[in-house]
């Protein structure tokens, strides 16, 4: 089976159409678990492009190390791994629900923590599917992430 960068990003589409969007009163299990196979998916499409034979290795790996791609690696590893041993990655870093209350109504929203620090996950979804577009500008590449009204296509 020949596969490609594109077939990859078909995968994070596929992925990120998962996501759950809308308030909930509980954050179960299969949500968490859509949300870390997207930023694995996300993550891995790196991998696939740094592959393909008509882009720069280095190009890839330094656009990476300065955009919010830093954080979809970090969930990724962490989902994969449990700990993150690489120095360059943010530590102590996980998905977690948390209580809101709106107009006398609870639920959860899933965020990502790291560094005492609260990022609602699908924003950072939506931000590394951003950053993965910026790089394919910036790199001549056709492919985009289409985002619209949180689904992608």
């Amino acid at each position: 089976m020949q596969s490609n960068y594109q077939d990859q990003a078909k995968r994070v589409i596929r992925s990120f159409n998962k996501l759950y969007r809308k308030n909930v009163k509980i954050v179960d299990d299969r949500i968490i678990d859509n949300y870390y196979h997207f930023f694995q998916d996300c993550y891995h499409l790196k991998d696939w492009l740094i592959n393909d034979k008509g882009i720069n290795k280095e190009d890839v790996n330094l656009h990476f190390n300065v955009s919010i791609l830093k954080i979809t690696q970090s969930i990724a590893t962490f989902a994969k791994h449990f700990m993150i041993k690489n120095p360059n990655m943010i530590k102590n870093i996980d998905l977690i629900p948390i209580n809101i209350q709106n107009k006398g109504i609870d639920y959860q929203m899933l965020c990502i923590k790291y560094d005492n620090q609260l990022f609602e996950a699908l924003l950072v979804a939506i931000n590394s599917l951003i950053a993965w577009n910026v790089f394919f500008e910036k790199n001549g590449i056709k492919e985009r992430f289409k985002i619209d009204q949180g689904y992608i296509n």
